[in-house]
C-alpha cells in the first residue's frame, strides 16, 4: 500500500525541520556564540525562502508549516542553547525567552509565506529587537 499525499507532505515536512535541527546544531557545536542565533534564524529563513511553494503546501495539508511532536523539542532545545550561549556572551538581553524566539521564527515564515517584504530585513529587525540593552540605553523604545 503506497503512502498518502498528507503522509508524504507530513514526512517532507518532518524531514525540512530535520535539516534546521542539524544546522542548529551544528551551530551551537561550532559557531561564534555572539553570531550563532543570528546564523541560525538566516538559516531557517533560507530553508524557508528557497522552498516557499513547500511551505504552502505543508501548512495547507497540516494546518501549519511549524515543526511538530519530538522535532519541534528538538528545534527548540537547540535554539534555547543558542540563546544561552548569546546570553552569556551579552549579544542578547537576559530577557528574551525560547519563546519570543520561536516567535521570531513564526513571524519570519509569515513574512516569507506572504512576501510582505524583505525578510533578512525583518530577520535583522527583530535580532536588533533581541540585543541586551546596557542600563540608561532607552533606544529599545519600550513604552513608547
Amino acid at each position: 500500500m503506497s503512502p498518502t499525499r498528507e503522509a508524504l507532505i507530513e514526512a517532507i515536512a518532518e524531514h525540512r525541520a530535520a535539516d534546521i535541527v542539524a544546522a542548529a546544531r551544528q551551530l551551537a557545536d561550532t559557531d561564534d556564540p555572539a553570531q550563532g542565533l543570528a546564523r541560525f534564524l538566516h538559516h531557517v529563513g533560507e530553508v524557508l525562502a528557497d522552498d516557499r511553494g513547500m511551505s504552502e503546501v505543508i501548512e495547507k495539508t497540516m494546518g501549519s508549516n511549524e515543526p511538530q511532536g519530538q522535532t519541534r523539542e528538538a528545534l527548540l532545545a537547540v535554539a534555547a542553547e543558542l540563546l544561552d550561549r548569546a546570553q552569556e556572551h551579552g549579544t542578547v538581553g537576559q530577557e528574551v525567552t525560547i519563546g519570543d524566539v520561536n516567535m521570531v521564527i513564526c513571524g519570519l515564515a509569515a513574512v516569507i509565506r506572504n512576501a510582505a517584504g524583505g525578510w533578512r530585513r525583518y530577520v535583522e529587525v527583530a535580532l536588533d529587537g533581541l540585543r541586551s540593552r546596557r542600563s540608561g540605553d532607552h533606544s529599545s523604545g519600550a513604552g513608547k
